[in-house]
């Protein structure tokens, strides 16, 4: 058979294939819609997914990009608080892990003299982090070791560039006024440059540098910052970490950290693991929740398949008995089953696209990736994949049957009856019996996931979730830097915001669904362990009065803090039930002492002591990467008594 006998012959098949699923339209569309449902789903996750966790980040060699971390000792594997800049400055000039090694955190900018003022999500930096991070500027500069001294200047993102500014050109060299004072702007970055310090839910806008006279960032600054290091050629990540650690011993004994204070370790962990690794866990139980749908929508497809092939057993019989040779009856039946799954492919790839693109605008998660999400080819090629391949095996495996029939006796049964020998019986027998076993297996691994997410979400936290609202706030230092300012700033602002229409209740707060919280050494007035490794410990959370009654934390015993406090007054403390259950078993915490630190610390001494004046429930966060909800021993201070 020539080429032209060939296209010939694919053509025949396909028209004959369209009028088999014109004649049997129930049997088409819902075969359709069930793969296409499977491919969707499948799509669209794993599109999700390869974006957080695969695709690797637009940053030079990424793979040798590492984020620092001091972490517990106990468990290292995640990040229990950032260091402080002093330790920076000491790691960077005594490691040799590293080829360069930057520092940045965190800050909040408010953008004036232009319109109303603007929050602005920023962040400060060492002069070397673009350099580390191998990232040019699209227009300008980026920073330079001379921008550490004179005039401030700041570098902004792509998309604040367009946004606050119509992308024009001549912004280099301007003037910006940022918490009121004045930043030259020197550079834009490029348009898919992206990086975030751990759990940063978007890219930042504008970009400063840490300068010499800045009082925050000194020699002997204890501010937290987030370290980011380039590997060298060959080194690995455990022997970089195995060096940090002995660095990290080194400077504790030198700072004479008492022993067991901090207890913890260093972790050095990649930019891509850090940016998923709050929500990595959703994600892989999304995927296999996903896969398991896509293996169950197969099933049940090819089911369908062979079912409604068996009962053509007689028609594959006439077929061979006419001269229809095995490849000829394959070819046809292949056909027929690529047709079915091209249908359920394209519809399903677009129903994946609108998927992933009402995912984006939706943001169950809170955070999206770098670079936003779109439908991923390497995902839409590896659900082909699957649905080819039982499209391949299934859709043509009646052609065995129809190959190994005895012609004559299908002859006869041709003009008596349409239904199945014991041969088609026997194999719809098989096929129905393998769709249920398939079924349920798939059906079981999807009930499980799922009620795993159920239970992770209907988790008793301990606090109301539903119609709380936050608001996160900066307040310019050169306004609001002394705390008194800060303070009654904050307490007017509380004030107007109870008086609001619709508002029940207003309190200055954290985070409280965050499980990443330091656990400090405290002392008891009656006395503690010289051992550190006993001390109780706890975290401090900031609040102001009326928060629990906001987020509807149960008071269980004493008061809450007054709305009318004495900033001169005892400092008062209010601690959750887990503290009182643990560390003061057989005794009324309510009118006890304690302070923060250990009794072998000297500067102990020095720390006030705090009154219990209440005990209230526990509440339970998650941390990061973890799957189990968890209550943390938390001791509750008055914002207007710190500092």
């Amino acid at each position: 058979m020539g080429l032209l006998g060939l296209f010939e012959a694919l053509w025949q098949d396909l028209r004959y294939a369209c009028r088999q699923l014109r004649k049997n339209a129930g049997f088409a569309l819902f075969s359709i819609a069930t793969l296409a449902i499977g491919l969707a789903s499948a799509t669209a996750v794993f599109s999700i997914l390869d974006q957080w966790l695969i695709r690797p980040l637009a940053l030079k060699d990424a793979g040798q990009l590492q984020h620092l971390w001091r972490t517990s000792a106990s468990d290292h594997t995640q990040p229990l608080f950032f260091f402080q800049y002093r330790e920076y400055l000491k790691l960077a000039s005594q490691n040799k892990s590293f080829s360069a090694m930057a520092a940045t955190f965190y800050r909040s900018y408010t953008l004036t003299g232009r319109g109303n003022p603007d929050g602005v999500m920023g962040e400060t930096t060492t002069a070397n982090l673009f350099e580390t991070l191998g990232v040019r500027a699209a227009l300008g500069r980026t920073f330079l070791p001379r921008d550490t001294e004179g005039e401030k200047v700041v570098l902004i993102s792509d998309a604040f560039w367009s946004k606050k500014f119509g992308a024009s050109a001549s912004i280099i060299g301007q003037t910006i006024h940022l918490n009121d004072e004045p930043f030259r702007v020197i550079g834009v970055l490029p348009r898919n440059f992206s990086y975030r310090i751990l759990d940063q839910p978007v890219d930042s806008a504008v970009w400063t540098v840490i300068q010499r006279n800045d009082h925050d960032y000194q020699p002997d600054s204890y501010a937290a910052v987030a370290i980011l290091g380039r590997l060298k050629p060959g080194v690995a990540r455990g022997q970089a970490q195995s060096e940090l650690n002995a660095l990290q011993q080194r400077m504790d004994r030198q700072w004479q950290i008492p022993e067991g204070y901090i207890g913890t370790a260093t972790l050095v962990s990649g930019l891509q693991e850090d940016n998923a690794r709050g929500i990595r866990f959703s994600l892989l139980v999304l995927a296999c929740a996903a896969l398991f749908l896509l293996l169950i929508a197969c099933a049940n497809t090819c089911a369908l398949v062979l079912s409604r092939n068996a009962t053509r057993h007689s028609e594959f019989a006439m077929r061979v008995a006419l001269g229809s040779g095995a490849r000829r009856l394959f070819q046809q039946l292949l056909t027929e089953s690529l047709l079915l799954y091209a249908a359920a492919a394209v519809t399903g790839f677009s129903a994946a696209a609108a998927v992933v693109r009402g995912f984006e605008l939706w943001n169950p998660l809170g955070i999206l990736p770098p670079g936003g999400i779109g439908l991923n080819y390497r995902a839409c090629i590896g659900a082909a994949f699957i649905a080819l391949a039982a499209s391949l095996v299934f859709g043509t495996l009646p052609a065995f049957f129809g190959l190994k029939t005895d012609v004559r006796d299908a002859l006869q049964r041709l003009g008596r009856s349409q239904s199945l020998d014991a041969k088609g019986a026997t194999a719809l027998t098989w096929i129905t019996g393998a769709q249920i076993a398939l079924a349920l297996v798939f059906v079981t691994g999807a009930g499980l996931l799922f009620s795993t997410l159920v239970n992770l979400e209907n988790q008793n936290y301990g606090f109301q979730t539903a119609q709380v609202q936050t608001l996160e706030l900066s307040l310019p230092n050169r306004v609001y830097g002394q705390t008194s300012k800060a303070i009654r700033f904050e307490e007017r602002l509380i004030e107007r915001l109870r008086e609001s229409p619709g508002v029940s209740s207003a309190a200055v707060g954290p985070d409280v669904t965050r499980g990443d919280i330091f656990l400090g050494a405290f002392t008891k007035s009656e006395g503690s362990s010289k051992n550190p490794a006993d001390s109780p410990r706890a975290g401090q959370i900031i609040i102001g009065p009326r928060f629990f009654e906001t987020v509807k934390i149960p008071l269980l015993r004493g008061s809450d803090f007054a709305l009318d406090l004495n900033r001169g007054s005892e400092p008062q403390a209010i601690i959750n039930e887990l503290v009182a259950q643990r560390y003061f078993p057989n005794d009324d915490p309510l009118g006890k002492h304690i302070r923060f630190g250990l009794p072998s610390d000297p500067q102990t001494s020095h720390a006030p002591w705090y009154r219990i004046i209440g005990v209230v429930g526990d509440t339970r966060s998650i941390a990061y990467n973890k799957t189990v909800w968890k209550a943390d021993p938390l001791v509750y201070l008055d914002f207007r008594q710190i500092g």
